[in-house]
């Protein structure tokens, strides 16, 4: 897709975004809809940046960042422990946390503009922290 498609197309599910935000129910399915819309604002800058760069300019070696609504989660297995949202460290004691997609209930429909922005190339996450997994099986 080239770059100025992908402008239209995000563009357009941005407006999409904003639309849906002022119908949700609860002030958290708000705030999820309207960090999404500036979150979008920000990766249609770049694309237009890109695209009114100059043909001798250099390239710029930008991976695509993702979008996470929620919550991100990093696990270290070597040293046993997690963290969440890049805060401090912490022990896994016995259950290993992992993501969960949020539901629609919760978010306002924030799903059908995730699954659609992924299509784009956007990459966007809707996650939740959950735990009820052990990190280890017990050898039996």
């Amino acid at each position: 897709m080239e770059q100025l498609e992908q402008y239209v197309a995000i563009s357009g599910l941005r407006i999409q975004v904003i639309a849906q935000a002022v119908c949700c129910r609860t002030p958290y399915a708000r705030y999820l809809h309207q960090r999404l819309a500036r979150e979008l604002g920000i990766v249609l800058a770049t694309i237009r940046n890109d695209i009114i760069r100059p043909a001798d300019a250099p390239e710029l070696d930008e991976s695509a960042p993702v979008i996470h609504l929620v919550d991100t989660l990093d696990v270290d297995a070597a040293t046993n422990e997690y963290r969440v949202n890049r805060g401090p460290w912490r022990a896994i004691v016995s259950e290993t946390p992992y993501l969960v997609p949020v539901s629609d209930d919760v978010t306002g429909g924030i799903s059908r503009f995730v699954d659609e922005l992924n299509g784009l190339g956007v990459l966007v996450t809707a996650d939740e922290l959950a735990f009820d997994e052990p990190l280890y099986q017990q050898a039996a």
